[in-house]
């Protein structure tokens, strides 16, 4: 039972940190993209097409680390 408290536990501060990770390279790519002349919702919305699918992406993350 502590093992799955314990596993839980870093899942959760783990998805934080990707969660983090993720929106910060979204927002960079969305303030190149208005570099670029793109608006403001056309820049945010082409950065998170460029990334992909967040929870896709997310469920990589976790099988790579064992989750």
């Amino acid at each position: 039972m502590k093992n799955l408290f314990s596993r839980l536990f870093r899942r959760r501060a783990l998805d934080a940190d990707v969660h983090e990770e993720l929106e910060t390279h979204v927002a960079m790519r969305a303030e190149l993209n208005r570099q670029a002349g793109m608006t403001e919702d056309d820049a945010i919305h082409a950065a998170r097409r460029r990334f992909g699918n967040s929870t896709s992406i997310r469920e990589q993350i976790y099988h790579f680390n064992g989750f």
